[in-house]
């Protein structure tokens, strides 16, 4: 019989980031196809929205989010609809299930863990940034994910910002209660150019590592450790 989770493990590590690919910014030639990349990997898909600007957020296994986005489609020249691009998706993806929300796409891997699922959904209370960067506010909101909330933390990462990658756009966010999937729309939403891919593995201690990550659309991901749950 499954057990609900007696604990939060303390492993919580934000002091750095991964760069997963270093692919220079799209350039004036156009944004890559949609429909194209709905057909390749999740993590091409999501870089391929966040080059679009538009508002979007996976949640899929560590194995997905590893897949190189070692290139994007080409060009089209037409308008596509993002929409009929997400329908194209779940088509040729059966181990992902869509919702379009008002003004976002999410992304849900059939398989995620439902403690997962409740840690995004759960409503979060007094959440207030205002004009902290994104990867900062993606880097709080984890704590309060993780009910990890209070002094201590830091910014991750030091040097300019990588052209095409809007990870230092100020964010701002103020809501009495509202859950963690809000605010990552939020984000992804203000900071155009970004989507949030939420990712789970197993931990070290037996638990689910949960990582937060945010996808730019000149092909480079920033992803850092949430923190594991122990128990289901």
């Amino acid at each position: 019989m499954a057990t609900r989770p007696t604990s939060t493990a303390l492993i919580l590590s934000v002091l750095g980031f991964t760069v997963l690919s270093s692919a220079p910014a799209i350039g004036q030639r156009g944004v890559p196809s949609l429909m194209a990349a709905a057909e390749r990997s999740a993590m091409v898909f999501a870089t391929t929205l966040a080059a679009h600007g538009a508002t979007a957020g996976f949640v899929m296994p560590d194995s997905d989010r590893r897949v190189s986005v070692s290139s994007l489609p080409p060009p089209l020249g037409l308008a596509e609809s993002a929409a009929m691009a997400a329908n194209r998706f779940i088509t040729l993806h059966a181990d992902f299930s869509f919702e379009q929300r008002p003004g976002a796409f999410h992304f849900r891997h059939r398989d995620t863990p439902e403690v997962v699922d409740r840690m995004l959904r759960r409503p979060l209370r007094d959440l207030a940034w205002t004009r902290t960067t994104a990867m900062v506010t993606a880097i709080q909101l984890g704590r309060r994910m993780m009910d990890l909330a209070g002094p201590g933390g830091g910014v991750v990462g030091t040097g300019s910002p990588p052209e095409g990658c809007p990870i230092s756009a100020n964010v701002i966010f103020r809501a009495l209660e509202a859950p963690a999937i809000d605010v990552l729309d939020s984000i992804s939403r203000q900071a155009a150019g970004l989507v949030w891919v939420v990712s789970y593995g197993p931990g070290p201690n037996g638990g689910i590592l949960v990582r937060l990550g945010l996808v730019c659309g000149n092909q480079r991901s920033y992803h850092f450790d949430v923190g594991e749950i122990i128990g289901t």
